[in-house]
């Protein structure tokens, strides 16, 4: 039975936690699957892992109205294609008839949320809770979201598979000189509440180094000037990069000391395992599942509170300066290798399929 892989959201040039989880589980499903496999993608995105053979593309959209053009474009080239799984990202899902098994990725319910995307208020929900029930399976990247998915959608916990995101645990943390006090990846949009981190540094008095790691979603010219405005009555450094590769990514995360995520909101959190395999130590927001994806082992802070956090911060880089709490670091570091490798996640989901 051929299976069909498609993500029409996937960009080559951007690093995301949802653009890893498409690489990483892809080149599994194309070991396991050989010829079978069939990867569909915008034009001009073509993953550097998949054979040209093995690649199917759709028109790239970059408004509402592309995107109808590009879900049409997907139904007839699935109405052709031969019976097979269906594993998408996409929505709307495409019409079928019903003549593949279709499993949806969903990596989180942000529209049923205050974080709602897509302009049509609680219409976007509502249609995204109709998709969700024409789908055979779904697969979520954790638990938390698979009970919202149950029950804001009211779906049976039986047709939802959860599949965390994972991490490369071929790729070793190195010693480097931790030269960056804090770091936070994430895209620059109101859930992710970089406002309330740059604030509680107002109540830090030490001299720090904080770095900003992140696409930006429409916020990040109104962070930048909360960061100069920060700069002008502080000590503190702090600078922004736009986009940067997986092995400079890794670079930033080797020479951090504490990795700090105040989101207000997430379908999972892939910066926390990362920076927890190069041996960062993590605080995060008290939501619950950041305490499900660090397994109630990070140092945690009302996202809400601007004291709570300047708090955490300031435990967490206490913490990174005691000898014996880097020694824990580096535990938790290789046991986050082991629960979160893609090897083993990959292995679990095909098992499901």
């Amino acid at each position: 039975m051929k299976f069909y892989y498609i993500s029409l959201y996937y960009r080559t040039s951007t690093v995301t936690g949802a653009n890893k989880r498409f690489d990483e589980i892809g080149k599994r499903l194309l070991n396991y699957y050989g010829d079978d496999f069939i990867c569909i993608v915008s034009k001009g995105e073509r993953p550097n892992w998949c054979p040209e053979k093995n690649i199917r593309e759709i028109f790239r959209f970059i408004n509402k109205f592309g995107r109808v053009r590009s879900w049409y474009e997907l139904t007839i080239m699935l109405r052709i294609l031969p019976k097979g799984i269906i594993y998408s990202d996409f929505m709307p899902l495409p019409l079928t008839a019903k003549k593949h098994l279709h499993i949806q990725l969903i990596h989180d319910l942000r529209n049923f949320h205050q974080f709602r995307r897509g302009g049509l208020g609680a219409l976007s929900s509502s249609f995204q809770k109709f998709q969700l029930r024409l789908a055979d399976k779904i697969v979520t990247v954790s638990k938390f979201t698979a009970e919202e998915i149950h029950k804001l959608c009211l779906i049976s916990m039986d047709d939802i598979i959860v599949s965390y995101n994972g991490i490369d645990a071929s790729v070793k943390s190195e010693e480097k000189n931790r030269n960056i006090d804090i770091l936070y990846v994430a895209t620059f949009e109101p859930r992710k509440n970089h406002a309330n981190l740059l604030e509680s540094l107002q109540h830090i008095n030490r001299p720090l180094t904080i770095q900003f790691i992140g696409q930006n979603l429409g916020l990040q010219e109104s962070i930048q000037s909360q960061a100069e405005d920060l700069q002008r009555t502080t000590n503190h450094s702090i600078s922004f990069l736009p986009s940067v590769t997986e092995d400079e990514l890794h670079d930033h995360y080797c020479r951090s000391k504490v990795f700090c995520s105040p989101s207000k909101y997430e379908g999972f959190g892939m910066p926390l395992i990362e920076a927890y395999q190069f041996g960062c130590v993590v605080c995060c927001s008290d939501i619950e599942v950041f305490k499900e994806v660090t397994r109630g082992k990070a140092l945690y802070f009302n996202p809400n509170s601007v004291e709570s956090i300047a708090n955490s911060l300031s435990v967490a880089l206490s913490s990174f300066e005691d000898k014996l709490n880097v020694e824990e670091a580096r535990r938790l570091s290789n046991e986050v290798v082991k629960y979160y490798s893609w090897d083993s996640i990959s292995s679990r989901l095909i098992e499901s399929f």
